[in-house]
């Protein structure tokens, strides 16, 4: 075994709102104002370090990473931990109960304080919560770099045996898909159900990280191709993906687990609907009951591969290929960026949106031989990329319809700014892969 040091190290911080009753979780719809946190918000980051070259991944129980946090923390650990801003990838797990956003109308008049004083409150915890998650995200990462010891890395792919991430397009027998959420698809009168419309991911992939001489490692860093929300609660919440590490977690001790969504467009855990309606109260036991039940199921199918035989190596150097697309022109342009890291022959990937899951495959089979860790909702502006097949035949993912040119996928907004509109190109999508894949062989 190379006896060169590889060095890594973990850590965690707390990114829970300090005022979440100003505030409402982004994505889905709330009715009510929010009550608090159910449990708490985090981020993680884990450390590399080999022959002077350092690298990180950082992920976290949000819904996006918003462009310009990405860029601040890029920043802020190129000057303070001495690492390249291109070796920092970044990930979310797509949380609907995170992100706060200014709460619409309806909620703000339910607030203590309605009107121009609750407005200014709201907007003030907004700007709070952002610059929190920008340095919880930068001192996390120096944590994880300040605890770099000797250590060796595997990777592993777990399989799924129960229910856990479902392709949510069903098929009809005109071509035209439609979305099912968990309870099944809606059928219009003269139409047929043929069947879903692509793949469920069946695996999970990771990377585990031990300290050299010890049996089990302190660290792992796993990829699941679902979306994870469930629920739209009042509440602030890790969701499945916390529920997930907790469960790993309390089954080998003195570990930190890392969850990243991968390649997620189309499929989803929602297993469990219909939703509650009897009452808060009734909904929260619900909502918590579901995402431990989901949680165990991650665990029955990662837990076995990580305390099984692996083959753990000791890189001597961790090549890494960045391209943002974008960034010069915010206003004007789609930001878009792709990643990679080389840890021997693992390749911790960088994607952007929501990608449909035939991407994943198309990227994996480009790549025999290679272990692809993919961590998405990275930092790029946010939409769904979804195949061509998918584009013609519809559904919820191209509710706007895909944009025909370039030009057609900004819309001017009243301010007069322009914002994206419609839905990428059909062709954005393969050239993702195309120019991952070419990202990843030059390394």
């Amino acid at each position: 075994m190379n006896s060169s040091p590889f060095l890594a190290g973990v850590a965690r911080g707390d990114i829970s709102p300090d005022n979440a009753q100003w505030l409402t979780p982004t994505g889905m719809v709330r009715l009510l104002p929010t009550r608090g946190v159910l449990d708490p918000l985090e981020v993680q980051a884990l450390a590399f370090e080999t022959h002077g070259q350092r690298s990180c991944v950082i992920t976290g129980d949000l819904r996006v990473i918003d462009p310009e946090c990405a860029r601040q923390v890029r920043r802020q650990l190129s000057e303070k931990a001495h690492c390249n801003p291109d070796r920092i990838l970044m990930g979310a797990t797509h949380n609907h109960c995170s992100n706060p956003e200014l709460p619409g109308p309806a909620l703000r008049a339910q607030m203590p304080e309605p009107g121009e004083s609750g407005d200014r409150r709201c907007a003030e915890a907004v700007a709070a919560w952002t610059q929190k998650v920008i340095d919880v995200m930068v001192a996390t990462a120096l944590e994880a770099f300040a605890k770099l010891r000797a250590s060796e890395i595997a990777s592993l792919e777990a399989l799924v045996t129960q229910p856990l991430g479902l392709n949510r397009r069903m098929r009809l027998s005109s071509g035209i898909c439609v979305n099912q959420w968990g309870s099944g698809p809606v059928v219009p009168p003269g139409q047929k159900y043929v069947g879903t419309a692509g793949a469920s991911p069946d695996r999970i992939g990771a990377v585990c990280i031990r300290e050299v001489g010890t049996e089990l490692p302190f660290a792992v860093l796993s990829s699941y191709d679902s979306h994870i929300h469930l629920y739209e609660l009042p509440w602030f919440s890790g969701e499945v993906a916390a529920a997930a590490r907790r469960a790993v977690e309390s089954r080998v001790p003195g570990l930190t687990a890392l969850y990243a969504s991968g390649v997620s467009g189309d499929v989803d855990m929602h297993t469990a609907h219909p939703m509650p309606v009897e009452g808060e109260a009734e909904a929260v036991a619900w909502f918590q009951d579901r995402a431990a039940m989901l949680g165990g199921r991650f665990a029955d199918a990662l837990v076995p591969a990580i305390k099984g035989p692996l083959h753990y190596q000791r890189p001597t150097t961790i090549p890494h290929a960045f391209q943002s697309v974008g960034d010069e022109q915010p206003q004007t342009r789609r930001i878009l960026v792709l990643g990679a890291l080389m840890l021997g022959d693992i390749a911790l990937v960088s994607l952007p949106g929501e990608i449909f899951i035939d991407y994943g495959r198309q990227l994996r089979q480009a790549l025999p031989g290679k272990q692809l860790i993919l961590i998405g909702y990275n930092g790029s502006d946010p939409y769904y990329i979804p195949t061509a097949l998918a584009a013609e035949q519809g559904s919820y993912e191209l509710a706007h319809g895909p944009a025909r040119t370039p030009e057609e996928e900004m819309l001017v907004s009243p301010t007069g700014a322009l914002v994206p509109s419609r839905k990428p190109r059909p062709g954005i999508g393969p050239k993702i892969v195309e120019e991952l894949v070419g990202l990843i062989r030059s390394l």
